[in-house]
């Protein structure tokens, strides 16, 4: 099954690396408030005897510092065959179907031998979808895999250097009209990436084994089978694609350093052909190495230049299932040790959080127990006052006192009354005064018993017995009286 991108944001730094059989090209971008910037570029030929190895690698990885940093990469595009479809289909998941069941009879190779991937190529007609299916064997790419990972690099995605032409061409030019296409070649040193865009889309892709090198040592002739390649390509086109028409040519890459090559080919193919270099796309390269030097002239760098003008746009994925897996594997293996690490941060926090909680209440309850002994002693306390404030009241208030009542009693004595009081009795148990005394007569007796029954403070005046006395000439009298519960002393 392929995979489509997901567009995401532009990634603040990457690397993008194509590696050919004869160079190798590194660059690593900085994303920043100016734009993108290359800060470091790596170019190197290669021996086509001498294979590129896993250490010479991470060693140009760390001289870039290029630690976990997002590697994109690309195969070149003879590496990868490509095949235009028209599926009778306009809904994404049956296109998908109706490839995946087509693309084994494509190739001569088994199913289980090849990645794929695709790209929309526009409308095919009513009811009908265009794609461009790339094909490329699973075990190239094992090894382009596994070359990077040796060498420490994290790979985000394997695309193809024809993308990255269609996406220096997009990022640089304004969409044409439906129907009209712009013939774009890209002259790299061993070969040439013939495209076709309409719009934005690719709508026809071919390599040409002639390049750079053929070109500038053998001029005329070269041009001449680089001319009718591209007639070729044309008349494929239109077959492929009837509806596209090209009204222009962009020559590109190292065609910029070819003389002649751009009227040669404009004078065969009878169509305008622009001259753009497509180094002009960055706005900031890095001083050394001097990408327009004559040692890299005869090289292209438009691939690696337009996925570094955007990187998260890519659509090709050719990702082998066997590193898809593992990626997901590992992803899952982080995924869940990082799940270990939170539920054993979650039983620590709970841990702690319940000895956290007892140790609490085991100090409040200590607390508390402090509390309770210290009230106790200051309740105690309070009672001790409040039974001393009473006594003192009670001594203090004079209306409730036993001086008030023999006052009470003296004042109540009528006046023509002759009676005197010999003592005067009080019994706090039972709340009873008890009077004796002398009285000229017993008339003055009574009337003195019922003075003190008018009293508020007393009630049941009773007389006890009276006796005359000859030698004093008096009689002698003993009266006993309540006292009220409210005026007790």
């Amino acid at each position: 099954m392929s995979t489509k991108a997901t567009h995401s944001k532009a990634p603040k730094s990457a690397l993008i690396c194509e590696l050919g059989t004869d160079w190798l090209k590194i660059v690593r971008l900085e994303h920043g408030r100016s734009g993108m910037a290359l800060a470091a570029v790596h170019m190197q030929a290669l021996d086509p005897l001498q294979s590129v190895s896993a250490d010479m690698l991470r060693s140009v990885l760390e001289e870039m510092g290029a630690d976990d940093t997002p590697l994109y990469s690309c195969l070149p595009r003879q590496s990868v065959t490509f095949r235009a479809l028209s599926l009778p289909s306009t809904k994404q998941d049956e296109v998908s179907d109706m490839i995946d069941l087509q693309v084994g009879k494509l190739t001569p190779y088994s199913k289980e031998e090849i990645v794929y991937d695709y790209l929309h190529g526009g409308s095919g007609g009513k009811g009908y979808t265009r794609v461009m299916l790339a094909i490329a064997q699973r075990s190239v790419l094992r090894g382009r895999y596994s070359l990077l990972e040796e060498a420490g690099a994290r790979v985000a995605r394997m695309s193809i250097s024809t993308e990255g032409v269609l996406s220096w061409y997009c990022a640089t030019h304004r969409a044409g009209a439906r129907g009209e296409g712009t013939l774009v070649l890209d002259v790299d040193s061993g070969f040439t990436d013939v495209i076709v865009v309409e719009g934005n889309r690719l709508a026809f892709s071919r390599s040409v084994l002639i390049g750079a090198v053929r070109l500038h040592t053998d001029s005329r002739g070269a041009t001449d089978r680089l001319a009718r390649e591209v007639s070729n390509s044309l008349s494929a086109l239109s077959a492929e694609a009837p509806d596209v028409t090209v009204r222009q040519v962009v020559l590109t890459g190292a065609g910029v350093a070819i003389s002649g090559l751009a009227d040669a080919l404009a004078n065969q193919l009878g169509l305008p052909v622009d001259v753009e270099d497509s180094l002009d796309a960055i706005r900031n390269l890095p001083a050394q190495p001097d990408l327009r030097a004559e040692a890299y002239r005869l090289t292209s760098m438009t691939a690696v230049v337009g996925m570094a003008l955007a990187p998260q746009s890519l659509e090709f994925d050719l990702e082998p299932d066997s590193v898809r897996m593992r990626r997901e594997l590992m992803l899952k293996a982080r995924g869940l040790s990082k799940l270990g690490v939170l539920v054993m941060t979650l039983m620590m926090l709970l841990s702690t959080y319940g000895i956290s909680k007892v140790l609490l209440r085991k100090s409040m309850l200590q607390n508390l127990e402090q509390d309770v002994v210290m009230t106790e002693e200051r309740a105690r306390q309070l009672t001790d006052r409040m039974k001393m404030v009473t006594l003192v009241h009670e001594r203090v208030n004079v209306d409730r006192s036993v001086i008030h009542l023999i006052k009470d009693v003296h004042d109540r004595v009528p006046n023509e009354a002759d009676v005197d009081f010999k003592s005067f009795g009080y019994d706090e148990a039972s709340s009873t005064i008890k009077l004796q005394g002398t009285g000229r007569t017993t008339r003055d007796i009574r009337a003195l018993v019922k003075a003190l029954e008018s009293s508020p403070m007393l009630r049941g005046v009773q007389e006890g017995q009276t006796k005359f006395v000859r030698k004093s000439g008096r009689y002698d009298f003993t009266l006993q009286c309540t006292v009220e519960k409210s005026n007790a002393g």
